[in-house]
């Protein structure tokens, strides 16, 4: 008999593909300079739900209820802004501030939890939103090179999130499940 396991799952905002192929070079980028590869792994999203275990079972009952949330959400402006890290591992692209997000994550994971989709401790108390660029196998021996680097760089870009997506891994990379469109529009 065989056993399931159960998947991981996360939700985030993709941005639009133009400016995602433009995020992918700079993954890239660092990747081949620094060799650090696990970044390659997922498509560059702003996670507003982070990873947590289901079997698949729950999927289409997962899927049904983001729908939901989705068709009374709206669209909203987001501001990148440069380039930050998290201690010596992480480096990724920065959000400018933006009650809009604050407020999708906040919404979500209250939906989330009295819909009880997820439990308390599966819910990220702190937001600090990011795409990231570099993380987990960046060798901290490595970091120091790759901030001086991109630190210093300009990067400004702007986009609509008008959708978010749920995400699973398939036990080796992370694969994009489904698109919820927020129903409502931006202006």
């Amino acid at each position: 008999m065989k056993v399931m396991k159960p998947h991981l799952y996360f939700i985030g905002i993709i941005p639009p593909d133009d400016l995602l192929n433009q995020i992918n070079l700079l993954k890239r980028d660092i990747s081949e300079k620094y060799a650090c590869r696990h970044a390659l792994k997922t498509p560059a999203h702003i996670t507003l739900q982070m990873p947590f275990k289901r079997f698949p079972e729950i999927e289409s009952y997962l899927q049904e209820k983001l729908k939901h949330f989705s068709e009374n959400y709206f669209s909203f402006p987001v501001e990148l802004n440069g380039f930050g890290h998290f201690g010596n591992r992480v480096i990724f692209i920065a959000i400018q501030k933006n009650e809009s997000l604050d407020m999708l994550f906040k919404r979500l994971s209250n939906y989330l939890l009295n819909e009880r989709v997820l439990i308390e401790n599966e819910i990220k108390q702190q937001f600090v939103p990011h795409i990231t660029l570099a993380h987990r196998d960046l060798k901290s021996e490595k970091f120091n090179y790759a901030w001086n680097e991109y630190g210093s760089k300009f990067f400004s870009e702007r986009f609509i999130a008008d959708s978010m997506t749920l995400f699973r891994h398939n036990f080796k990379k992370w694969e994009i499940i489904n698109n919820f469109k927020f129903d409502r529009n931006y202006g």
